[in-house]
């Protein structure tokens, strides 16, 4: 009777109860055994509780195979573990429906994947940002003049704005530096030129419409201080 009340499906709930059955089966005399009709159901109900004891095990060393890994993960998720992340990820994947319920910190696996996610965006806009400014240096002249001035000013300001991770992927910021250095010198070069052109202009200015003897003096200067401008200056 106490093994005709055992379900006919078997689960691990019923292990105590199974268990029980076969004591009492176990201290029954050999002539009372002879006389329980139904043992092959207790043999088979302790044959499935095996089974499910063994899967049980299976399970839970699975799921804690992938639990232990994603405990492994640094609590400060970079991009340095987007492979570790990743493999911890596929391991879960892998687990039956049933082996996944028993992984208790699913959600530290979740925050990773989405921290990753998040790091993988920004770093494909800060890549994305830098290499904008990197292609406009690329594509400044070799030879910077003057006329340069307003496309290196703004391309130093779209540099600016960059932010410090950004700036740090821009490989030909020496380039950018060369060209404002040029453009500084040649704004110093052109206003140079200018006050000792508009110096001679000055001097020239002086001299009176009616020159005579006495302005010879003068005039000797003017043309010394003339020739002593750079061809550059001698145009201005």
């Amino acid at each position: 009777e106490e093994i005709a009340a055992l379900p006919k499906a078997i689960t691990l709930n019923d292990a105590k109860a199974v268990e029980q059955a076969a004591e009492n089966y176990a201290k029954l005399s050999d002539v009372q055994k002879a006389l329980v009709s139904n043992k092959a159901v207790l043999d088979a109900a302790q044959e499935k509780i095996a089974q499910l004891q063994v899967e049980k095990a299976a399970n839970e060393a699975a799921a804690k195979a992938v639990e232990e890994e994603i405990a492994a993960l640094p609590k400060a998720i970079t991009l340095n573990e987007a492979a570790a992340v990743e493999q911890a990820a596929t391991n879960y994947s892998k687990l039956s429906d049933v082996q996944k319920a028993l992984v208790a910190n699913k959600d530290v696996l979740d925050a990773a994947q989405e921290k990753i996610a998040q790091l993988q965006a920004e770093k494909a806009a800060n890549e994305a940002a830098a290499k904008a400014v990197e292609e406009e240096i690329a594509a400044l002249p070799k030879d910077i003049t003057l006329n340069d001035t307003k496309l290196v000013e703004t391309i130093a300001a779209k540099y600016n704005v960059l932010t410090e991770v950004q700036k740090a992927l821009v490989p030909n910021k020496d380039v950018l530096d060369a060209a404002q250095a040029t453009i500084a010198n040649l704004k110093v070069e052109k206003e140079t030129n200018e006050a000792a052109a508009k110096a001679v202009r000055e001097e020239i200015a002086a001299l009176p419409e009616l020159i005579t003897l006495k302005e010879a003096a003068a005039v000797s200067k003017a043309s010394t201080s003339y020739a002593m401008l750079t061809e550059a200056q001698k145009t201005l």
